[in-house]
């Protein structure tokens, strides 16, 4: 949520302006630009992500509460927060029934993630594959979500397309 990411960096300046007084006239020019970049990028996910047939998606594990709770999307996951655990039955067993009812709109895998069991979902359910999504991740410089802020709207774009 990039709302919170200004927070953090607003805390993050007023912290190291203390510390480093020299900085503050810096650090403010900064934290300025940086917030009009996030508040704008926030502001074009919200435009993308209002007007959607479906509101669920689901993608290879739980690292997207800062989207859902952002943009007011649920994206369920069959593995918790760790991609090295085992699927849970019960997520299992609620994504199977979701896709069954078409309440999800697209399956998302996420960039870097090896997810045989969401492309199993997929081609089971028939409910599309949305493409690639970045939790943790930031590409190379040329890539599709160098930074922070590209990556946040590279999700918003790829869960717009699909979920319309």
């Amino acid at each position: 949520d990039p709302r919170l990411a200004i927070l953090a960096l607003k805390n993050l300046a007023e912290r190291m302006g203390t510390l480093k007084p020299e900085l503050k006239p810096k650090l403010k020019k900064n934290l300025e630009s940086t917030t009009e970049s996030y508040s704008a990028t926030h502001k074009e996910c919200e435009k993308l992500l209002k007007n959607l047939r479906s509101r669920t998606a689901v993608s290879s594990h739980d690292a997207f509460g800062y989207f859902e709770n952002a943009y007011n999307i649920t994206i369920l996951a069959p593995h918790g927060w760790s991609t090295d655990t085992e699927p849970q039955p019960q997520n299992v067993t609620k994504i199977k029934t979701w896709l069954e009812t078409k309440k999800a709109g697209a399956l998302f895998l996420e960039n870097g993630v090896d997810s045989p069991l969401v492309q199993k979902l997929s081609k089971e359910s028939g409910v599309k594959i949305g493409g690639n999504l970045y939790a943790d991740t930031l590409t190379a410089a040329e890539g599709q979500a160098p930074t922070y802020r590209k990556m946040l709207g590279w999700n918003c774009k790829a869960v717009s397309e699909a979920l319309r």
